[in-house]
């Protein structure tokens, strides 16, 4: 979006509330690269926005240098793809405005570059040298126009290893108090992949000087911001929210998944009553009949009463039940039905004998027969 609205634009849309959406709109979209110009395999070649391709005869190319990124790109490819040449696969992870990743990257690696573990030193090899490199390198974007391709702008990325060239280049122009834009500049490899920049020759008297026509097309290119795709100067970062979402959701996903790999630890083994398992917890805690993480004594046989010497000592051997003592038979000759016996260790002392006096106003009943008081005696052990 330009800072100045069209003129053509209805007065009910200018003066609406307004809002940056196309940056947003293509955030994270890796959208096919604009026109540029590829140095693969140590020849160049103008290539526009439909990928059609002009190879340049010439071992070197003279382009016109009408603006510049002012921050230092990066590009990160994915390692575990073999290498592409330049112009072909395009790479997950980009920043061209000297914080982190960019927003428009398909995979941001970090919203820092300078934090970025992929910037560090050694964290790639070169497969030209065998020295350790940074995974993603330093480079610089430049926006150049070429002599017959009309009012075209390319991106000129140079390399990170062309880049000490290119400030060397920068150097002569300051000492001649000379802008990129005012000369024409000769491009040419200094060596595989290298690439060396020179005022070029080019002109009346051997001056490299531009023409009024280049000095036109120049500002005009300038007051349309034609040049900002070329160098993607206006490149948003990445504000890690993506990151924050996936690390919010994994958290998620770790607390609904723990209490039950929880209960699966603690759970206590199938009891020989009750149904066999312990009944879980209706408010989502461990089961009844567990007392912690890594106990798995079974709990008292009582529903809902907790074996108080496991939950006092867990690692105490639980208290095995002594054997009853077995019942005594009763002599045979006692009268007693077999239901009513009991064992001589719960058997009373025997009853004294019954007061023969009575007392009241009526007298005492005649005494019952010997036999039928000794039965009673023996099976309700009541004193008479």
């Amino acid at each position: 979006m330009t800072d100045q609205l069209p003129a053509h634009l209805p007065a009910h849309l200018a003066n609406r509330q307004r809002r940056a959406m196309l940056q947003e709109a293509v955030g994270g979209i890796n959208r096919s690269r604009g026109p540029h110009v590829s140095i693969a395999d140590n020849r160049f070649v103008l290539v526009d926005g439909s990928g059609n391709e002009k190879p340049i005869q010439t071992l070197y190319v003279d382009l016109v240098i009408v603006d510049v990124n002012p921050h230092v790109s990066r590009q990160y490819y994915d390692p575990s793809k073999p290498f592409s040449k330049d112009g072909g696969e395009a790479p997950i992870c980009f920043s061209d405005n000297g914080v982190g990743a960019s927003a428009q990257a398909a995979q941001p690696q970090n919203v820092s570059c300078q934090l970025c573990p992929k910037s560090a030193w050694n964290s790639a090899v070169s497969k030209m040298t065998g020295k350790g490199i940074p995974a993603c390198a330093q480079r610089k974007k430049l926006a150049a126009i070429a002599g017959g391709m009309g009012e075209m702008v390319f991106d000129l990325t140079v390399p990170p290893a062309s880049l000490k060239n290119w400030l060397a280049y920068c150097n002569i122009l300051a000492q001649r108090g000379l802008e990129p834009y005012d000369v024409y500049t000769r491009v040419e490899f200094e060596s595989q992949g290298v690439l060396k920049f020179s005022p070029a020759p080019i002109g009346d008297k051997g001056l490299c000087y531009v023409h009024e026509g280049v000095v036109a097309l120049t500002e005009k290119l300038w007051a349309a911001k034609a040049t900002d795709e070329a160098t993607n100067k206006n490149d948003v970062p990445w504000g890690g929210q993506g990151e924050a979402q996936k690390i919010a959701y994994a958290n998620q996903q770790t607390q609904q998944i723990a209490p039950q790999m929880g209960r699966q630890e603690i759970q206590a083994p199938p009891q020989p009553f009750g149904g066999g398992q312990p009944a879980a917890d209706p408010f989502g805690g461990p089961a009844t009949q567990s007392f912690g993480a890594t106990s798995a004594e079974p709990s008292s046989a009582f529903a809902g009463q907790p074996n108080v010497q496991t939950a006092n000592n867990a690692s105490e051997a639980p208290r095995t039940r002594k054997p009853r003592t077995p019942k005594e038979t009763a002599p045979a000759d006692d009268g007693i039905p077999p239901f009513l016996r009991r064992t001589a260790e719960s058997a009373p002392a025997a009853a004294p004998a019954p007061n023969p006096t009575q007392f009241g106003m009526q007298a005492a009943p005649p005494a019952p027969d010997a036999g039928i008081q000794a039965a009673l005696d023996a099976a309700f052990r009541l004193p008479t």
